[in-house]
């Protein structure tokens, strides 16, 4: 069985200008994936899925595999997380499973790389996901309208003690694992197989902006 961790990395953030390459904790933000994928023992090849040219050299000089550019057609910022996907499984001929690191979720262990590889074997599925629990239930949602008047997000809101409501997951963006089989066939990382592996809050962070920044840079100078 042969397992590629993929780490999608593309040149052109907008919060965070040069994002995946600025530097975090001393290093560019991609070395930690790369790392962490290197040193796992469930990983075969580590290949980053780029249309930068900057970001390519750096994550080969992180002995990271570019074996292909990412056409920039899949790397705008309305391309959808799927299309650099796709184009990677075309490009790699002799690959089982798909590990997804995105290079925004610098915290994750080797132990969460280990524990989604187990929890997808223990329940005999084609797929699993990293999860975290949710901090706020989803009656407590709100949009707001032109006049800024809130609209509820369920039909019949009653605000209760935060213990009286049960246990949501949300997707921390930091670990995907599925066979090459069960993408091509669903066109999509999630399906009903989809089992969840659940990852503490504290290395659930994904930056997406310059707040996400500091406090993973602060957790990760006390954590890891």
């Amino acid at each position: 069985m042969i397992c590629v961790a993929l780490i999608p990395a593309r040149g052109g953030s907008k919060g965070i200008p040069r994002k995946n390459i600025k530097p975090f904790n001393s290093k560019p933000l991609i070395y930690w994936s790369i790392k962490i994928a290197l040193e796992s023992n469930k990983v075969d090849r580590v290949i980053v899925s780029t249309e930068d040219e900057e970001i390519a050299d750096i994550a080969r000089s992180f002995s990271a595999e570019v074996p292909f550019m990412r056409p920039k057609k899949y790397a705008m910022d309305n391309s959808s997380g799927l299309e650099p996907i796709m184009h990677a499984l075309e490009k790699i001929p002799n690959i089982n499973d798909l590990l997804i690191l995105q290079p925004t979720s610098p915290l994750r262990r080797l132990e969460d790389i280990d524990g989604i590889f187990n929890q997808r074997s223990k329940f005999g599925a084609d797929s699993a996901v990293s999860l975290t629990l949710s901090k706020k239930p989803c009656d407590l949602f709100f949009q707001l309208n032109n006049n800024m008047k809130v609209i509820s997000s369920t039909d019949n809101l009653s605000i209760k003690p935060r213990q009286a409501y049960q246990k949501k997951f949300c997707l921390n963006g930091s670990l995907y694992l599925s066979t090459k089989k069960s993408i091509l066939k669903n066109k999509s990382l999630v399906t009903s197989d989809t089992v969840g592996y659940i990852m503490p809050e504290e290395y659930s962070i994904d930056i997406d902006t310059s707040f996400d920044w500091m406090i993973a840079e602060f957790l990760m100078e006390r954590l890891l």
